[in-house]
């Protein structure tokens, strides 16, 4: 069951949600989910800065192993010890200082401001608890953390929430 929360309506069609992997990226750090052709996978990239150029743009400085467009580029949420924020890369240009650097225009999720939290979730089934961050982006924090455990692999409905292993074992019911 979600503690403290409401019966409200889900909205899979929200954006910012292809923009969010539950997968670690470390401070500081640039990662590439998927290497397309002239690009590392798995490299050592160091952030150098993130800016918002609009909505939906952004402007990724980093010193390392270039991407190329397409590239899927992964970075740290502030504070989080689970998620990464996807940005497809559009368009590189080298940098003439510091050797090595670059900077790319980058398609991310079209909100400038987000928040992270913590939601506590108790599978209805086998009753494992677990402690799941989510981004809160719509000012809507039922619906963000309930789309946040449907991302996680859960089954989860405001009624209702199967943990990932519990969906497996029922073969993807929840």
């Amino acid at each position: 069951m979600l503690h403290g929360f409401y019966t409200q309506f889900f909205h899979a069609e929200d954006s910012m949600l292809e923009h969010i992997l539950y997968r670690y990226t470390p401070g500081g750090q640039v990662a590439y989910l998927e290497s397309k052709e002239g690009s590392a996978a798995g490299s050592n990239t160091e952030l150098l800065g993130v800016v918002a150029k609009g909505e939906g743009v952004f402007e990724i400085k980093a010193k390392g192993d270039k991407p190329v467009p397409n590239t899927v580029l992964l970075l740290p949420v502030k504070g989080s010890k689970q998620l990464s924020l996807k940005m497809v890369v559009q368009e590189v240009e080298p940098l003439i200082t510091p050797i090595g650097a670059w900077s790319a225009r980058c398609a991310g999720p079209n909100q400038r401001e987000f928040s992270l939290k913590n939601i506590d979730a108790c599978c209805d089934q086998c009753g494992e608890e677990s402690q799941l961050e989510f981004i809160a982006y719509s000012g809507d924090d039922q619906n963000d953390a309930l789309a946040a455990l449907n991302l996680a692999g859960w089954s989860a409905t405001f009624e209702k929430q199967v943990c990932p292993k519990c969906v497996t074992n029922a073969g993807g019911k929840g």
